[in-house]
């Protein structure tokens, strides 16, 4: 493989990433629990597997800074979303 294509597929522990995210997590869920209709759309169902997150894959980066998916990223999250979501679909 490539190094550009390694660094497109680095990766963090999952469980990291829960808990940087955790007061985000906690305030959408006390939000959902005043409007139960809420669907939040969680980004790590689609980036991460049960132990890693990935910043990338074989092709492309999926960030254009540390928190903020690009716009490829973005269609393939929601095309791969609607996937195992497919409630979102209206």
């Amino acid at each position: 493989s490539s190094a550009a294509s390694d660094v497109y597929k680095r990766q963090v522990l999952r469980s990291d990433v829960e808990a940087r995210q955790a007061s985000a997590m906690n305030i959408f869920s006390d939000i959902k629990a005043m409007y139960p209709q809420m669907i939040i759309v969680d980004p790590k169902d689609v980036l991460c597997d049960t132990v890693y997150c990935y910043s990338g894959n074989e092709e492309y980066p999926f960030y254009v800074d540390d928190d903020h998916l690009n716009d490829r990223a973005s269609v393939r999250l929601g095309l791969e979303y609607a996937k195992i979501h497919p409630n979102l679909l209206f």
